[in-house]
């Protein structure tokens, strides 16, 4: 009834009776310990969690996680509601896990601390993360549309964020995905929105703490091809 971040190759997690919610709980006290990134592919009907992820690997400045595409096939297949949930170890975060980065802006001080960029960009997904979502939405369509649900979350020391592609998004994605540019567009998008200057303005215009420059960052990414999300976690919400 556990989850956790699993390196082992030579084994698969499937844990039966944890509902999203405290799937969600769990996924946040795990970031804060694990090394390597995991990946889940939820079941909600069944409150079931299936480990997707494999040769998970941590780097010094990024983490690595293949994920199992057969196996996510077979669950794609016989699902018509799937839910994939990653997080972000909290060690490559500047702020999350330090008493000195102060989460609030300082009186008087007109420019927040510098730190609140990485924490902001590495709260959000990446847009290799983008691609992986694009990827994998428009083979999810392909066999359920128009009756399927896919959804794609990334777990971080900030809170949760929804993404996923618009019609219009997936229509573009699809259209392209075998042409010369295989669909990166929507992801070099997303790099430019999380570039340092993009970052910064959006720091500029919340600066009274970190946790409300979150929200307003995952707004900014919104386009007419990508939906993105962000809400805290279960445990502070009311």
């Amino acid at each position: 009834t556990q989850l956790r971040a699993n390196s082992s190759n030579a084994e698969r997690q499937v844990v039966n009776g944890v509902c999203e919610r405290d799937g969600i709980r769990q996924i946040a006290r795990i970031l804060k310990r694990s090394e390597v990134e995991e990946m889940w592919a939820f079941l909600p009907q069944q409150c079931q969690w299936h480990e997707i992820g494999r040769e998970e690997k941590s780097e010094a400045t990024r983490s690595v996680v293949r994920v199992d595409m057969d196996y996510l096939a077979g669950l794609m297949a016989a699902n018509a509601d799937i839910h994939l949930f990653h997080f972000h170890p909290a060690r490559y975060f500047e702020c999350a896990a330090r008493a000195d980065c102060p989460r609030r802006a300082r009186a008087g001080r007109a420019v927040p601390d510098k730190r609140w960029i990485t924490d902001l960009v590495y709260s959000m997904p990446s847009p290799s993360d983008v691609l992986f979502m694009m990827k994998v939405t428009s083979r999810f369509h392909r066999s359920h549309h128009p009756h399927g649900a896919i959804v794609h979350k990334v777990v971080t020391p900030y809170g949760v964020v929804d993404y996923g592609l618009t019609a219009e998004g997936l229509a573009r994605y699809d259209s392209e995905r075998n042409g010369r540019s295989q669909g990166i567009y929507i992801p070099m998008v997303m790099a430019s929105a999380l570039d340092d200057d993009s970052v910064e303005k959006v720091v500029k215009e919340n600066p009274r703490s970190i946790s409300a420059a979150v929200p307003r960052l995952a707004r900014s990414l919104n386009t007419k091809f990508l939906r993105v999300e962000h809400t805290p976690h279960p445990a502070m919400t009311p």
